[in-house]
This record gives C-alpha cells, sequence and structure tokens, in this order.
C-alpha cells in the first residue's frame, strides 16, 4: 500500500490500481521461508502465530503454497483486465527513484516486515512476476 501512492501521484494510475501492482510482491516479501522472503519480521508479532495466519490467508485464496497464491492473484488481475507490469512505469533511475521517494513511510511501518530501500528497489523489479514467464 505505501508504494501506490507516487504511482497515483505520479502516474495516474487509480489508487487500487496502483495497490494491486506490488501486491503479490509484498505478500512473497512477507511470505515466512520463501525464496522471496525479505526483511525482518515486527518485534511486536509472534513468529508462530505469524505463520499460521499467513497460512491461513493462501488457504483462504484456495492454494497450498505462496507461489501458488502469488499466481493466482496475477492470473485474476490478468483475467480482469488490471495490468500489473511495473515496467512501464520504472523505465530510468529516475522513475524508480521517484516512485522510492514517493513511499508512504508511515503506511510502509505497517508492513508486518521492516523492509529497506534495497527491499522496496526489489518489490519494484517484480521478481516472482518474472519468474512466472521463465
Amino acid at each position: 500500500h505505501a508504494m501506490s501512492y507516487p504511482l497515483t501521484i505520479h502516474h495516474g494510475l487509480a489508487h487500487g490500481h496502483a495497490v494491486v501492482m506490488t501486491l503479490v510482491e509484498f505478500l512473497m516479501f512477507n511470505s515466512p521461508g520463501t525464496e522471496y522472503s525479505r526483511g525482518t519480521l515486527s518485534s511486536a508479532l509472534d513468529a508462530n502465530e505469524y505463520q499460521e495466519r499467513f497460512a491461513a490467508l493462501i488457504a483462504a485464496l484456495g492454494c497450498d503454497s505462496v507461489e501458488a497464491a502469488g499466481k493466482r492473484l496475477y492470473q485474476l488481475f490478468d483475467e480482469i483486465g488490471v495490468g500489473t507490469d511495473l515496467a512501464d512505469y520504472c523505465k530510468t533511475d529516475a522513475d524508480v527513484s521517484q516512485i522510492l521517494g514517493g513511499v508512504h513511510a508511515q503506511r510502509l511501518g505497517n508492513n508486518p516486515k521492516q523492509l529497506d530501500a534495497s527491499d522496496l528497489k526489489e518489490a519494484l523489479k517484480q521478481p516472482f512476476r518474472a519468474s512466472l514467464s521463465d
């Protein structure tokens, strides 16, 4: 959610669409124990409870893994015609800097994992989305 503001402000995307652009990548980053997992779980959260809740979320999406859930979400967004490719908005280093500079820090603080600037930059590369085309 924190990264959606600059996409709305600078690129005119509807706020909900802007949220969708990074939703799956943050699902992957926030996942416990996958190759896509990044950041450190907030000290305010219990790791076991977090894993249980995350598993419940994946199950609620009708999936057996976070990768399957991410793939399903990207398929759903494609089916309803909501674009998710950030490459159109991150063509240059200046574009990336503009988006990173506009991240809503207070909203980012609500993320269950503590992420730094390198994590956010990685989200803009959409590593999970890219893996689907391999």
